[in-house]
Parts: structure tokens; sequence; C-alpha cells
């Protein structure tokens, strides 16, 4: 396991120099597989459940078996038969499980687009991306004073400041167009749990004072975003993900539809990015969904790049490509 390990480090290292260095696996069931020419190649397979009461249920189904491949440097050859030997182990969807709330995951680095062909092979497509932006931003000034500027052609003056909780009915409504948005784009509907979620998230993060950010125009709130700090080494999300040390999250950035294309949201995070992103925080992070027509555009020209590529299918798709 050492040697996959090292291999797969090494490769990790050629495709992309914002990898972690070391390579290891999360916890789950063992998957191992022969290669054609000797040898073995594994994957720890996962299963999470998202309860009405989870947050994650609010962008995953209600269940995800998340695979974690161990290839090493096998390339294509190996990344096909671990994919094949994790078809036969999970099987189709048994039939007294709703098919639209059980999802196949597997993540792996954007740019090692080898692997690409071969998870089409096995029916996943891309889905989300886990985004990072370097800690050298240019151009960002910080909530109050100076983040009073026009945010952009036909917009009157536009202002960033440090959200309250008076301001709680405006963030709320803002992250569920945020949200509706994003799982309609997905074909999804909205969770009925949605508003009870989003509120109670939103309350604690402001009593525990972490960041969020509201844009006003003319006095009304028309953009917010929600933010904090995360590592590796504390958050199991970004776990053998992100090199160690701190990072900034992004977590939700929302604008008023009637507000878009007037640059609110650039300059949110101009805002977001001076204060999140200090001494000692290597950068920022955040997920997209590459189908979303806004996100897609948007985060690039912010100066993030995907790092990962969250892949997805069904297990019955899964398992009509085992051999």
């Amino acid at each position: 396991m050492r040697e996959l390990e090292a291999a797969q480090a090494e490769h990790f290292a050629r495709t992309d120099p914002l990898l972690p260095r070391t390579v290891s696996l999360p916890e789950g069931t063992c998957i191992t597989a022969g290669l054609p020419g000797g040898g073995d190649v594994r994957g720890n397979a996962y299963r999470a459940v998202h309860g009405p009461l989870s947050m994650e249920s609010l962008w995953h189904t209600r269940v995800t078996w998340e695979l974690s491949p161990l290839i090493g440097d096998s390339g294509a050859a190996g990344m096909h038969a671990v994919l094949a030997a994790y078809a036969r182990w999970l099987g189709p969807m048994p039939e007294d499980q709703p098919r639209g709330e059980t999802t196949v995951l597997l993540g792996w680095p954007s740019r090692d687009v080898a692997a690409s062909a071969v998870l089409r092979r096995h029916g996943f497509t891309a889905g989300t991306v886990l985004a990072v932006r370097h800690a050298e931003g240019a151009g960002e000034v910080r909530a109050g004073s100076a983040a009073d500027a026009p945010a952009g052609p036909g917009s009157p003056l536009v202002t960033v400041r440090h959200a309250s909780v008076t301001d709680i009915d405006a963030l709320i409504a803002l992250e569920l167009t945020e949200l509706r948005y994003s799982r309609a784009v997905l074909g999804q509907q909205m969770r009925t749990e949605a508003a009870e979620l989003v509120g109670a998230a939103l309350r604690g993060t402001l009593d525990a004072g972490e960041p969020v950010f509201v844009a006003e125009d003319a006095g009304q709130v028309v953009g917010m975003t929600r933010a904090g700090w995360s590592s590796p080494e504390t958050n199991t999300s970004i776990a053998h993900r992100l090199p160690a040390g701190t990072w900034a999250r992004v977590d939700t950035l929302s604008v008023a539809p009637e507000a878009r294309g007037c640059g609110v949201g650039q300059r949110l995070m101009s805002v977001a990015h001076a204060e999140l992103v200090t001494a000692g925080v290597r950068g920022s992070y955040l997920y997209y969904d590459t189908a979303n027509p806004l996100s897609s555009v948007f985060w690039p020209k912010q100066g993030y790049r995907p790092l990962w590529t969250l892949w997805t299918t069904s297990p019955d798709i899964l398992f009509a490509t085992a051999e």
C-alpha cells in the first residue's frame, strides 16, 4: 500500500503542483483489483447518508457512495480495474430504494485528463469542482470606507459591509435564491426543509462571528457571501485534497437576479478576499458546478481554477459497465 501511495503522490506532483505532497486514503471498505500485467490497485468505498436535518442534503442525494482510488502511477489501466471491481462490489440499485436519491461519487485531480476517458467509459459525468485561488490577489479592498465603488455600468454606488442579525431575512432569501438556481441547473427540486436549514446555518454563522458580507445598493441588500477558514487537518471535506495549512473557504455567494451583471459579485469577493486571505492563509477554495452557466464563468474571472473534479454516476449505470 505504501508503494501505491508513494507512486500516486509522485504522479499527482507531476500533474498539479497544488495537490497535497502525500497521498492517503480516507476510511472505508477496501476494494482490490488486479492489473493485467501483475500487481494490484485498490480503492476505499464510503457510504454517507444525508438525512432531512443535514445541510449536506441540500446539495447531495440522500445516499452517496464515494470511492477514493489508490492506483499509483498505473494510469488508465489502474483506474479501469478499480472501477470495474467497484461496480461488481456495489452492484445495481435494490428495487426498494429510490433511484433519484443515490449517487456514486469519485473525486480526482482535474488536470489528470487521462483519467477522464476512463471515468466516462464507466458512466461518470463531471459535476462539481473544488477550485482554488492563490493568496496573492491584487486590487482588493476591505469592508468599510474603501468598499464604496460603482459596481458596474448602470448601477448606483454599491457598499459592501459586514452582515448583522438585522440582515437575516435578506440573507436567507438570497441564499435560497442561489440554492434554488443551483438545484434547477441539475434538474433537482428544492428540499422542503431548505429554508429551515439555511436559516439555522446563517444564524449560527452570525452568532459565531464568522464572516458574512452584504452588498447594498441604495440601502437595499442585493448580494451576500458567507465564508470562513478551514484546514485539511480538521475539515473532512478537504482532507486529502488540499495541502496542509489554513485556507479561506467561500461557502456561498448570491446576488439578487435584478442586480446580476453589474459587478456586485465581483465587489463582494474583492472585499471578502482581502479580509479572508491574510498572512498565514495559503489561499482560498470553493465548490461550483461545471454545468452552472453563471458560476463556471464568474469564478475563473476571480482567479479560481479547478483542482479536483467530483465525478458522479448512479449504481445502475456503473454496474452496467462492469466487465
